[in-house]
């Protein structure tokens, strides 16, 4: 998860596992909506626990997210490029 500089603009993209282990980007976007998802995904992270070696911590997954957003994948008030 994190920001990426596309068309020298930054933008936030969620990075997801899915069940057969291939990651997707999830955009989720720039200005005021990427600080959003990216406080989002902090905090989630923060209540998930962790800590540790990186590679003992759990890695996210589809189903690791709320409803909405596994259903739509993404969050319905973020916008797609």
């Amino acid at each position: 998860m994190g920001w990426e500089t596309r068309n020298g603009k930054k933008v936030y993209y969620r990075k997801l596992r899915g069940a057969s282990g291939r990651v997707r980007s999830i955009y989720c976007g720039s200005g005021e909506r990427g600080e959003l998802a990216a406080r989002e995904d902090a905090e989630r992270r923060s209540t998930r626990g962790g800590g540790g070696n990186s590679r003992h911590k759990k890695k996210a997954r589809a189903d690791d997210l709320p409803a909405e957003d596994a259903a739509h994948g993404a969050s319905e008030n973020l916008i797609s490029p």
